[in-house]
């Protein structure tokens, strides 16, 4: 009988609370996750996880998730890991089109793959999830 992969799931977050709700719902559905509390430290663990998905804040101290997402999406090793974005202070309409080319004008950064507003409908959460792992983004946006 063939083992059932288990996926990756890392979250970043700065708020601890959220990040031990995330981890709760994935590892509950039956994923494992990484984490870490601001972009700085998340790098780091990105390049040595290489999770099959990212789920990012915007909003966060120091450096924001949009400077860590430009990253990601411009770095070779990074660059196909799907990215989950999570925040409760910008709309799904931020990360499309023309807005998100003001947010991110350097040219071939992608829109994230997905987004979903804070806070978070469980449900749609792992539907998004099953959907960004299994390479399908047919509805892979929604808000609240």
């Amino acid at each position: 009988m063939a083992e059932e992969r288990s996926y990756l799931i890392m979250l970043v977050d700065d708020e601890p609370d959220i990040i031990t709700y995330l981890a709760m719902i994935l590892e509950d559905a039956g994923y494992s996750t990484v984490f870490a509390s601001d972009t700085e430290s998340a790098l780091p663990v990105l390049r040595k996880s290489k999770p099959d998905l990212l789920c990012l804040d915007i909003m966060m101290p120091r450096r924001s998730g949009i400077s860590m997402y430009t990253e990601i999406k411009k770095d070779p090793e990074l660059k196909d890991i799907p990215v989950l974005i999570v925040s409760a202070f910008s709309r799904l309409d931020d990360f499309v089109g023309e807005r998100f080319k003001r947010i991110v004008p350097e040219q071939g950064v992608p829109q994230p793959e997905a987004f979903i507003e804070k806070p978070i409908r469980v449900e749609t959460f792992l539907e998004m999830v099953k959907s960004l792992l299994s390479g399908s983004n047919a509805g892979g946006k929604a808000g609240t």
